[in-house]
């Protein structure tokens, strides 16, 4: 009696440590199918343990269990871990693209910057080139024209040594108050066809008569505009509203012209 009490009594206790056994390898299970992605390691590993209890004792399996499902549980951690590590590194290299692609925004624009900046410097330095040039060639032939001699007949350039402009003649006529309504003489930057004059006998004489008798210093002449047929032309009345001097106009004929205000004296200084 005693043999079969005692004999019931221990399957009893299997009986009770397999239900043990079972819930916590139910819980082992489940924590590991609760996991986003469950290793089959892991429910390899489970199994395995499950047929390892029945050649155990419960005290000893207990504890067994509790060391694999603290595994399991660093486990979980462990990946949890690297996965927001993971998205940390996209971020990270979103961040990065986005820096990456506003340092060549950046680095674009100051280089269109630095090219138009070359180009404008290129450009006002053949400006200046050019503009050196032409003073060159207008000196070169200003020089030559000094030695040439001036003859009646002879069609001359007037121009201003501080402003270096030519004397042009215009066909417009002077319209503020108190004008003589004569057309405008004026100073012009580039010469062109009003910028030539012919030397003139004075008032009353014909050019014709003293063509190709050279000019003397002091003698009496009179300029005649080759593009308006007009004669360089002064008087007492009018006043410049600007400079308050005498006006100076283009008036007259070329034959037959006997007004003495279209004569000026040559002075050679």
């Amino acid at each position: 009696l005693n043999a079969a009490t005692g004999n019931a009594s221990e399957d009893r206790r299997e009986h009770e440590a397999g239900s043990i056994t079972q819930t916590r390898s139910a819980v082992i299970t489940h924590s590991l199918e609760g996991r986003r992605s469950p290793s089959s390691s892991h429910l390899h590993l489970v199994r395995a343990l499950a047929s390892l209890r029945r050649m155990t004792s419960s005290r000893s399996w207990n504890m067994v269990c509790a060391l694999m499902l603290l595994v399991i549980l660093l486990s979980s951690n462990v990946s949890s871990a690297e996965e927001a590590g993971d998205g940390k590194k996209d971020v990270n290299a979103t961040q990065g693209t986005n820096t990456s692609d506003g340092n060549s925004t950046v680095n674009a624009t100051e280089a269109e910057r630095i090219a138009r900046e070359q180009d404008a410097a290129e450009r006002r330095k053949f400006r200046e080139e050019m503009a050196a040039k032409r003073e060159a060639e207008e000196r070169e032939r200003d020089q030559k024209l000094c030695g040439s001699q001036v003859t009646y007949g002879s069609v001359i350039q007037l121009k201003h040594l501080a402003t270096r402009r030519f004397l042009s003649a215009t066909n417009f006529k002077y319209f503020h108050p108190s004008s003589s309504g004569q057309h405008q003489i004026i100073a012009v930057d580039q010469e062109d066809g009003y910028t030539h004059w012919r030397v003139m006998p004075r008032s009353g004489q014909r050019w014709e008569l003293v063509k190709d008798v050279p000019v003397k210093n002091g003698e009496v002449i009179r300029l005649l505009n080759l593009r308006t047929g007009r004669n360089l032309h002064s008087h007492d009345g009018p006043i410049s509203p600007l400079s308050k001097q005498r006006e100076v106009s283009n008036y007259g004929e070329e034959y037959g012209s006997i007004d003495s205000h279209d004569n000026w004296i040559l002075r050679n200084e």
